[in-house]
């Protein structure tokens, strides 16, 4: 094996996993960014059970043990 070949593996095989590395980082913001909605989500629906609770004195929604203890809520 020449030098010219093995500068040329060397090189593809950098290139595979740069290629490699970038398609994980897209999915990795993908996934984040979906978390991250669905925790603004739920963070909005808490926000909107807590005002009706404090606006409306009979409000019957119950707030749930499990509910407490979710980050969305302790926002």
């Amino acid at each position: 094996m020449t030098a010219i070949d093995l500068t040329r593996l060397v090189v593809l095989v950098l290139f595979g996993a740069n290629s490699f590395l970038l398609i994980g980082l897209f999915v990795l913001k993908t996934i984040h960014r979906r978390r991250i909605e669905r925790h603004n989500r739920r963070r909005s629906e808490f926000t909107r059970l807590i005002s009706r609770h404090l606006t409306y004195e009979h409000c019957t929604d119950p707030i749930t043990p499990a509910m407490s203890e979710d980050p969305a809520f302790l926002d």
